[in-house]
């Protein structure tokens, strides 16, 4: 059955530049609304929302699929700069601890003065 497969290859293949596709497949497949003298009104302007309704949904669908894989296409990239960004940088400290990996001699000093501004070495101001 290759033409509801078609109509199934271009709902599930996750772009949005193929919506006139989409809708060409989705008449293909399951026909146009009847002729005015097949159908009366009523039922044709049903089988017309219905229609509506329906490439509505698979277009949304579509959008959906592309807009989740761009999410998660985002997010690896994020994560992938951020491994680059601290390659070579160590271990990121935690709350409370100090990294100590570049330091020189001398800066237990300097902290101390820092934190003591008083410079009377006791810890307190």
């Amino acid at each position: 059955m290759p033409v509801p497969a078609s109509l199934e290859t271009i709902a599930r293949n996750r772009q949005t530049n193929d919506l006139p596709a989409l809708t060409d497949a989705y008449y293909r497949t399951f026909g146009p609304v009847p002729a005015a003298t097949d159908a009366d009104r009523l039922t044709r302007d049903l089988m017309d929302v219905d229609d509506a309704l329906a490439l509505g949904t698979l277009k949304t669908l579509k959008a959906s699929d592309q807009s989740g894989d761009l999410i998660l296409q985002s997010g690896n990239r994020i994560e992938d700069e951020a491994r680059q960004a601290r390659a070579g940088f160590g271990a990121i400290p935690y709350r409370g601890e100090h990294s100590r990996q570049h330091s020189e001699p001398g800066d237990d000093a300097e902290d101390a003065r820092r934190h003591d501004p008083s410079g009377s070495g006791s810890g307190r101001p």
